[in-house]
């Protein structure tokens, strides 16, 4: 009993030692690691708990770092906004163009000029007022603006009334978020799995078009053809409008589960996802995952009836995102017995991060300012 009482003792003393040594630190990008190890910053993984964090310097400028709930750094930079700012509460779309600003500056700052030039215009990023190296005057309290232009953004610094530094760049996601389109699809499938329950609205749209036999939908807009929109549809109960889920109007049905109105019904999805390459991966997700994804992306979706098939209704989703540049497309065909078994497996196809915008003659299309 002695002996057993000190192996136990070992043991657990063992265990507390080991779980004070640092962790290996993970990177959501290979990008960040390669900026780590370029400024020679070796984070604790153990130690960094904050979202958003001070850590170390580089040219004489304080670097910021970010992690997710499980560890794993999201974002490196140089810092240019104030870190008591939470940014997780911001639009997705400025949450990442302020990670992108920071991430590009040390990319760029720890180079030489010749790679940075190489760098700027492969990217397509001009800096209209100033240089690069102009950055490392940047600080937090400085005017800050943002501009969306279709395809491309317009960021500028302004000190004491006097412009420091104005930058445009491309509205492209692979610039964006330091991702190869290869990495960027091949994250997919757990961004799925672990998107975050979406806030659902129960509100009845303000602006109802009524159709026929009794059914109403919402003031739409349409995805290049007339039959692919974001429209949803309702039937009126008394003087309220209630989403038309039933087997007399299938197709009015399934637009309005594909746009998230029926929330308490859910479905497995069993997918195939084109990947970089000509390749395709296979996995199974649910349809209300599918939506708190496209949810947490703050797209905008649009869907339509491509098919009637024998094994069921083909539909098309489009779910754009233009600040960011890109599509998410998916062919999903649902089995005709989807009202009255919630066990159907619906079938897609899917085709992720789609570039939505023509970039070749980018520069031609900035404002016609002289460069510094």
């Amino acid at each position: 009993m002695l002996m057993s009482r000190i192996h136990i003792t070992i043991i657990m003393s063992l265990l507390v030692n080991l779980s004070g040594i640092a962790q290996p630190v993970r990177y959501q990008t290979k990008l960040l690691e390669q900026l780590a190890n370029r400024v020679n910053l070796h984070p604790n993984g153990t130690s960094i708990r904050n979202i958003y964090t001070e850590v170390g310097s580089f040219c004489g400028h304080p670097l910021v770092i970010a992690t997710d709930s499980s560890g794993t750094i999201t974002h490196l930079g140089m810092k240019l906004f104030g870190i008591q700012m939470d940014r997780t509460v911001l639009p997705r779309m400025q949450r990442t163009v302020f990670d992108f600003l920071e991430r590009y500056t040390l990319d760029l700052l720890s180079q030489n000029e010749m790679t940075v030039e190489k760098k700027l215009h492969f990217d397509k990023v001009l800096f209209r007022k100033g240089k690069p190296e102009n950055l490392l005057h940047i600080a937090d309290s400085m005017l800050f603006s943002l501009s969306f232009h279709d395809k491309y953004y317009e960021v500028s610094w302004t000190d004491n009334g006097i412009p420091l530094v104005t930058i445009a760049f491309p509205a492209q996601y692979e610039l964006l978020t330091g991702m190869p389109v290869a990495e960027i699809q091949k994250s997919v499938k757990e961004a799925i799995h672990n998107s975050r329950p979406r806030i659902i609205a129960k509100e009845t749209p303000p602006h109802m078009e009524l159709l026929d036999n009794g059914i109403y939908a919402s003031k739409h807009e349409i995805y290049q053809i007339e039959n692919i929109s974001d429209a949803t549809y309702y039937h009126k109960e008394g003087e309220d409008f209630l989403p038309i889920f039933n087997e007399e109007q299938k197709a009015y049905s399934l637009a309005n589960l594909m746009l998230g109105l029926i929330s308490e019904i859910d479905y497995r999805v069993y997918l195939e996802q084109s990947v970089y390459g000509m390749q395709s991966i296979h996995y199974i997700i649910s349809l209300q995952e599918w939506l708190n994804f496209l949810a947490e992306q703050e797209m905008k979706v649009f869907c339509g009836l491509e098919e009637q098939r024998e094994d069921g209704l083909m539909m098309l989703i489009v779910a754009q995102n233009k600040q960011l540049g890109y599509n998410h497309q998916l062919s999903i065909i649902i089995p005709d017995a989807f009202i009255k078994s919630h066990n159907v497996v619906l079938k897609g196809r899917l085709s992720a991060y789609i570039p939505i915008h023509n970039l070749k003659n980018l520069y031609s299309e900035y404002p016609s300012i002289k460069k510094n």
